[in-house]
């Protein structure tokens, strides 16, 4: 009870409804008995609430005798709570938790130090990285890295996270960071992407501009398909927009309409010497909407022209339909105009029927109207053709 009326207390100082009205005083700063009430409290809610009320007024003074107080419950002081003291101290004291942290002598050092840069990156990414640049110990630099950088990225100076991204060695390690800036501005909308998309330089180390183009415009994409095509549209002869369509595409035909993103990619001004970006961006289009509705594509397939597009339609309901009708799948397959693709599905579709039930994928080749060369290549493709010792012939099936 006593607990639960300290709380009531604090939260209506918060709100000023322990104040007359008219009052200009201030509400009391929450004070280490809040600490050693949170400390103590097992209700999570209740904890977090006590705990967060007092360090969001922690001030330089406040340090040692609320380490001191946390070192008395540590047992129970878990990462999340570490991360929330760390994150307050390091808004008016990076350098001092980050030392505090290093010099700690227990094993609970891993942790604080880990948090320490976390939040040290998030309130001055800038200043973080300083210090991280004189560790010596390899296993500990990556690691902080890491910290650094998750903190960083997850602050409103994405122009210093960004910066500090393209300089990362490892490429996946990159276009995480510029997926998860994207995701940071897309909670402010499509300016804020676009904003921070074009404030990256294109000579960022590391070719960064093109990560953050594509990721950008996936975002951009599920949040405004129209804005995100006329972005793409004034920025796709650029060396940096080749993965753009292909993170429009999907992200278009997943949360909003694909027919209108169809129309919209065949209209495109794309020169012949990256006509690929197009069928691949097609490709992943209709391989989002045969997931969640093939009926949808095969309406379309039926009043749609022969070509790359058509033959990208029926790719992506193939391979949508090959797990729950394997025959369906290939005779899909089958429609396909570019023999060559045609033949490779095919091959492939029969190969996972053979896999996963072979009598019924002999009866279907026995079944088939195909010529005697395409017959043998199945066959030779199947798992046991080895064992069989078929000799392999080429001839194509037209």
């Amino acid at each position: 009870m006593k607990l639960r009326m300290l709380g009531v207390a604090i939260l209506a100082a918060g709100l000023g409804l322990g104040c007359s009205q008219g009052s200009e005083s201030s509400p009391p700063r929450p004070d280490l008995d809040t600490l050693r009430a949170g400390l103590g409290e097992r209700d999570e809610l209740e904890r977090l609430y006590l705990l967060t009320s007092f360090l969001r007024t922690l001030g330089p003074e406040d340090v040692p005798p609320t380490l001191a107080e946390i070192e008395k419950h540590r047992a129970g002081f878990d990462k999340e709570e570490v991360r929330l003291l760390m994150l307050a101290w390091t808004r008016f004291d990076g350098p001092g938790a980050f030392a505090t942290a290093r010099d700690w002598p227990t094993p609970w050092r891993s942790i604080l130090v880990e948090e320490a840069m976390h939040a040290w990156g998030f309130n001055d990414g800038r200043a973080a990285p300083a210090e991280w640049e004189q560790l010596e110990n390899e296993e500990l630099r990556q690691r902080l890295l890491a910290a650094l950088l998750s903190g960083w990225v997850s602050s409103h100076d994405r122009q210093g996270a960004s910066e500090f991204a393209a300089t990362v060695s490892n490429p996946r390690r990159r276009t995480r960071l510029a997926f998860r800036l994207a995701g940071q501005a897309k909670r402010d909308g499509p300016d804020a992407v676009i904003a921070w998309a074009d404030a990256v330089p294109e000579d960022s180390p590391n070719e960064f501009k093109e990560a953050v183009f594509a990721t950008a415009a996936g975002a951009l994409a599920h949040l405004d398909p129209e804005r995100a095509a006329t972005w793409y549209e004034s920025r796709m002869q650029h060396w940096y927009a080749t993965s753009g369509l292909l993170n429009i595409a999907g992200k278009w035909a997943h949360f909003h309409d694909p027919k209108t993103l169809i129309a919209w990619i065949e209209t495109l001004p794309i020169e012949e010497a990256r006509e690929n970006e197009r069928t691949e961006a097609v490709r992943v289009a209709f391989r989002s909407w045969a997931a969640k509705a093939p009926g949808e594509v095969e309406a379309w397939l039926e009043t749609a022209s022969g070509g790359p597009i058509r033959d990208g339609a029926i790719d992506a309901l193939a391979r949508a339909t090959a797990d729950a009708s394997p025959a369906e799948a290939l005779r899909w397959a089958g429609q396909i105009e570019d023999e060559e693709l045609r033949r490779k599905r095919r091959l492939r579709y029969s190969r996972r029927w053979f896999v996963k039930d072979p009598d019924a994928a002999r009866a279907w080749l026995a079944g088939e109207d195909v010529t005697p060369g395409f017959r043998q290549q199945v066959l030779n493709n199947w798992p046991n053709a080895k064992r069989r010792g078929g000799a392999k012939n080429t001839e194509s099936d037209g």
